[in-house]
């Protein structure tokens, strides 16, 4: 979801030969990573179907191919809850609108990487057709790095938000709406797509055999692609985050004092309700910056390193560092879950509400077939009754199921 993986694949010095063999319908591929000890041979594969290498590790297949699917998976799942549960009218606000957008951006992220990361890593499968090649690094490098940047972008501007409800409330009031919020969101979901579009057409299926994001000699697109990435999906946000936090942890009952005397709040219960609403605003944007900040303080070492054309870290170090940061931002991702869930009581309300109705659903579902299957079954065969037969033709035995149907269905 983030830049470095790719170039290091790219500035990383590499030598790739196709030897034919007899007939030339099989190839063997030698791949040798200039400064490693050893290098990877593949015999029996046609050239002409599996003909783009992608490099694996040892580290990456356990990691990309089982834990990374089962964390998606349940990022997904609790944020399902989350859009469940702050829909209620009771939680409608831009605040909350955010944290809605957040929770589906954040699941996109990681669901478009799973068909790659599944063919590709499951079975350490490094040799790719040409439209697998581009999948992977699409959906990899272009569709999920455009859903982190929208995550990011709205976390910052859930940070504003919370600022300026505190600090600067009339301005608040004017411009933090939910039509202004909805608006934002689309605007910021379309800006990440665009933001990231040189993706979409930068080919990674070389044509010298290998699936890897290449630097053009000389750096031009790439390099103002990787400049502004770095400025604008890493730090910049990061430290502007950081920047805002920073008063309102330090203000907060300064701010409340303030806000409270200028709105006219005389309840204690609604002062409380907008002091923890903050209070999670304020540790989910911990929890956003936790794995940014230092991704981008290195992310700022590689790319300095490539504009001045000095060699940077081997490519497994990179690869390691790059999975480590995935994994650390799929984790935050699930941890805004249990913050919504320890911390806004509404939120805890409207879960059990949820499962107390599934449970109830579930158990006069299966009342209602043992009830169906005992009277239907009349000396051995599975015919209706005459008592059943009695109380269909009934229409006022009907009419009173069916009321007493509903009125079980009421909580």
């Amino acid at each position: 979801m983030s830049t470095t993986h790719s170039t290091h694949d790219a500035t990383d010095h590499v030598d790739a030969r196709f030897i034919g063999t007899g007939n030339n319908s099989n190839a063997t591929l030698h791949y040798d990573y200039y400064n490693v000890d050893h290098y990877f041979t593949y015999l029996d594969y046609p050239i002409y179907y599996y003909s783009h290498y992608f490099h694996i590790y040892e580290f990456e297949a356990p990691i990309y191919g089982y834990l990374w699917p089962a964390l998606v998976f349940m990022v997904s799942g609790s944020n399902v809850l989350v859009v469940l549960g702050f829909l209620r009218k009771k939680m409608q606000n831009p605040t909350y609108l955010l944290l809605i957008s957040v929770a589906i951006s954040d699941s996109l992220a990681g669901l478009v990487t799973l068909p790659g990361m599944f063919h590709v890593y499951l079975h350490s499968n490094m040799l790719l057709t040409k439209e697998w090649c581009i999948g992977l690094m699409v959906s990899r490098h272009y569709i999920s790095r455009a859903f982190h940047t929208v995550s990011i972008w709205q976390s910052l501007l859930l940070v504003i938000y919370r600022y300026l409800f505190l600090c600067r409330p009339l301005v608040s009031r004017r411009w933090c709406n939910m039509r202004n919020t909805f608006v934002s969101i689309i605007v910021i979901y379309v800006l990440g797509f665009i933001f990231h579009m040189y993706h979409a057409f930068n080919i990674k299926a070389t044509d010298d055999g290998f699936c890897q994001w290449a630097i053009e000699e000389p750096c031009v697109q790439t390099c103002v692609y990787i400049w502004f990435s770095l400025l604008f999906v890493h730090l910049l946000p990061s430290f502007l985050g950081l920047f805002i936090t920073m008063p309102i942890i330090i203000g907060i009952n300064k701010a409340y004092h303030n806000f409270t005397s200028t709105n006219s709040i005389s309840s204690s219960a609604e002062e409380q309700k907008h002091k923890i609403l903050t209070k999670v605003v304020v540790i989910i944007s911990i929890i956003w910056l936790i794995p940014e900040i230092p991704y981008g303080i290195y992310y700022l070492i590689v790319v300095g390193q490539i504009h001045n054309g000095q060699s940077i870290f081997p490519l497994e170090i990179n690869r390691k560092i790059h999975l480590s940061y995935e994994v650390a931002v799929i984790i935050s991702f699930h941890c805004n879950f249990w913050v919504y869930v320890l911390m806004i009581r509404r939120f805890r309300l409207a879960l059990k509400r949820m499962f107390q109705f599934t449970t109830c659903r579930n158990a006069q579902l299966s009342e209602s077939a043992d009830t169906a299957s005992s009277t239907n079954q009349g000396n051995g065969l599975d015919l209706p009754s005459v008592n059943n037969l009695e109380r269909v033709n009934d229409p006022q035995r009907v009419k009173t199921n069916a009321s007493d149907d509903i009125s079980n269905t009421r909580f």
